[in-house]
């Protein structure tokens, strides 16, 4: 599964990352769906927004904030998942209604 981390910056300090498929999509198994590629996004106290992947020394200050995002490839077809799984999902915040339409509304679903 992906994550997705934020972090309000409160001193001064350099942001390193070192994370990978932040290009490539994260590839799915047993016929599973590829996953969004993951970002690093910083958002400056001005509100300006920056997107990277890799950073070494990047200057941050009070109030910036850092959001990591990271996605998970699907396990199995997705048309072949149980609608009882889907709802568990759902209801443990896994995934958003949008994606459940995306990934399984049109698979048969209903």
């Amino acid at each position: 599964m992906g994550f997705r981390k934020e972090y309000e910056i409160l001193y001064p300090c350099r942001l390193i990352t070192n994370v990978d498929r932040m290009k490539c999509e994260p590839w799915g198994v047993q016929s599973g769906k590829a996953a969004k590629s993951g970002c690093v996004t910083v958002t400056k106290n001005s509100g300006e927004a920056e997107v990277m992947g890799k950073a070494k020394n990047y200057q941050l200050q009070p109030g910036d904030r850092v959001v990591l995002e990271t996605g998970g490839g699907g396990w199995g077809p997705p048309e072949e998942r149980a609608l009882a799984l889907i709802q568990r999902d759902l209801d443990r915040g896994y995934i958003t209604a949008e994606a459940a339409m995306a990934d399984y509304g049109g698979s048969g679903h209903g």
